[in-house]
């Protein structure tokens, strides 16, 4: 029974990789590379268990299951996607040789994660022993500071005196004092006055300069206190190494550092705030502990107010904290003090947000952004519908009823982007947002393939690990700086770029703005934004068949912060930053837990 399980898994593996291979022979290298690496991985385990049953092969425990089937299914959506055969333009056939690809990938899928998980056990069980002297941890910080700043300076050298791109005109708010909150209104002081003393010491360039020290110095801070961390409660120097040579090499991060988005200060307080809540469990009550609360207490409130949707995110942590402490109340007819304790903490740190957030919208009189930056789904479900109906001239009502919220003659569907189909929205007044929503309803009701279709591809990249579409959203070429990474310079506010290390600088002009790295097989993952949400995922998985109830409610958040990036306009790696500055430590946490249930089993 065991070889004809194992058989027929083959041969429905085979069946949905060749169709797939046939049906979109179009695509790309590194996309296909996917597949190969999933049939590598699979023979592997496969012999490595003596041609064991495909459930076997899939782990020893049933949960595998679940990140297979899901993996599965993101690759083969992702290649009808990109094959332009969305669920909307599929036939019976087409569903069912998807369905077919599906559980043909599946079986491949749960050897991925069954080795994955295997070898993170291993590195668990590992004999050498962590770092635990206070002054040993200190001196790891110290040099890791300068390796990982070190590093980001030479980068800074090549793209002298750094980017300036993204969203430089938070400056124009500061300069005009005419703020609103579609921007995070302490990162636009932080931009502004870093500007303006360049500007008021004569040289625009030195307000950049500052700002990207600065930036520079924090998350070069928290990177290198994450090492210290790591390198006292994680077994496995090479981990140690990776986890360093990581953040100083990976040039996400070196470019992300001398870039003025608010995400890279946010990504870093995220990461500084799961370590700090790892801290503060581990830290016996007292003096110590308290201090570590009140850090914590600090950056939580930081990092809330840098980012809108890291609002909304832990509003969604805090309910589901709350469930939690009622489902386990329930449960065990006792409230159990630890949700409690995380409950009445997240909610300080909330109203001490909404205290500071109203302070500085009374101080700047500032007004609050537009409402149509929350309906990017409502934005590209209305485009996708409104489009098709126009081309088949059927269902006049609908077309009415969607132009009348967005002047049509001027706006255009893009299927990755929601920013064309929101400039040209204006539900003041053309009606409500609740008139809105109930719209929204209405047609994804009436229309739910095409409504389906509509969000998988605004939000494909942050899913399908071999997409490249996150990489071309606004263009891409050495011409404009604009692809993975825009690394442009906006006219207007008297900035010259005098690179240093004109080598680096086209070195990197090639890899991440004519997006050279594509090339690469299998390296090209690492620079997947879905990646590293794949990471969360066997993480949350590993930290639940661990039972380790603390790490999976720190998970918890990201998975909260998670939902608002599918509700966003895009997706590109610097909205994604979180996860990637994030992964050293979830893996490092999986590594402790499964320590802690190695030693528990002895």
């Amino acid at each position: 029974m065991k070889m004809k399980g194992f058989i027929g898994s083959f041969a429905i593996a085979c069946y949905g990789i060749s169709y797939l291979m046939y049906r979109f022979a179009g695509l790309q290298t590194v996309e296909t590379s996917g597949f190969y690496v999933l049939i590598c991985f699979g023979v592997y385990y496969i012999l490595q268990n003596g041609l064991r049953s495909v459930k076997g092969a899939a782990g020893e425990d049933r949960i595998l299951w679940a990140p297979a089937v899901l993996f599965a299914a993101s690759l083969v959506t992702g290649f009808h996607l990109d094959g332009s055969l969305p669920f909307e333009a599929m036939g019976w056939g087409d569903f069912l040789n998807y369905l077919l690809c599906v559980l043909g990938l599946t079986p491949l899928s749960g050897c991925l994660f069954a080795a994955v998980y295997r070898m993170v056990k291993k590195c668990a069980g590992q004999e050498e022993k962590a770092g635990g002297k206070c002054r040993e941890g200190f001196v790891v910080f110290l040099l890791s500071f300068v390796i990982i700043f070190g590093c980001w300076f030479l980068v800074w050298l090549a793209y002298y005196p750094g980017l300036w791109s993204y969203d430089p005109w938070q400056v124009d708010q500061f300069l005009e004092h005419d703020y609103d909150k579609h921007h995070p209104l302490l990162h636009t002081l932080l931009l502004g006055a870093c500007y303006t003393f360049g500007v008021n010491g004569g040289d625009a360039n030195s307000g950049v300069i500052l700002y990207d020290m600065i930036q520079m110095g924090v998350m070069s801070g928290i990177y290198a206190y994450i090492c210290a961390y790591l390198y006292r409660h994680v077994p496995g120097r090479l981990f140690r190494i990776m986890t360093l040579l990581f953040y100083a090499f990976f040039p996400v991060n070196s470019i992300l550092a001398i870039s003025p988005t608010k995400d890279v200060l946010f990504s870093g307080l995220v990461a500084l705030c799961l370590v700090l809540a790892l801290q503060v469990r581990e830290t016996a009550w007292g003096r110590k502990k308290l201090c570590y609360l009140a850090v914590l207490f600090c950056a939580v409130v930081l990092m809330l107010l840098l980012r809108s949707n890291a609002l909304y995110a832990f509003v969604l942590f805090i309910g589901g904290a709350l469930a939690l402490l009622l489902y386990t109340w329930y449960r065990e007819k006792h409230c159990p003090g630890r949700y409690l304790y995380i409950c009445l903490f997240a909610a300080g740190c909330l109203i001490s947000v909404r205290m500071a957030d109203n302070l500085l919208v009374g101080l700047l009189d500032a007004k609050e952004g537009p409402v149509r930056e929350k309906y990017s789904i409502g934005c590209q479900q209305f485009g996708r519908v409104y489009e098709m109906l126009r081309a088949s001239g059927a269902d006049k009502e609908t077309q009415e009823m969607i132009a009348s919220y967005y002047d049509m003659e001027s706006a255009e569907y893009d299927p990755y982007l929601a920013d064309p189909m929101k400039e040209t929205m204006d539900i003041q007044e053309k009606g409500t947002e609740r008139e809105y929503q109930r719209d929204m309803v209405r047609v994804l009701i009436k229309y739910p393939l095409e409504s389906l279709d509509a969000f998988l591809y605004l939000t494909q990249g942050a899913w399908y690990i071999n997409d490249t579409t996150s990489a071309s959203i606004y263009g891409s070429g050495l011409e404009t700086r604009m692809g993975y990474l825009l690394t442009t310079y906006a006219g207007g506010y008297g900035i010259v770029h005098e690179s240093r290390l004109p080598w680096l600088e086209a070195l990197l002009e090639k890899a991440f703005s004519a997006n050279a790295y594509q090339k690469l097989p299998v390296v090209s993952y690492l620079f997947s934004p879905a990646l590293y949400f794949w990471i969360l995922v066997i993480c949350t998985v590993g930290f639940f068949k661990s039972r380790n109830g603390y790490a999976f409610i720190l998970a918890g958040f990201l998975w909260c912060l998670y939902l608002t990036v599918l509700a966003g306009p895009c997706v590109l790696i610097r909205y994604m930053y979180p996860f990637v500055a994030c992964s050293p430590l979830l893996i490092g946490m999986l590594l402790m837990s499964m320590r802690e249930k190695y030693r528990s089993e002895m």
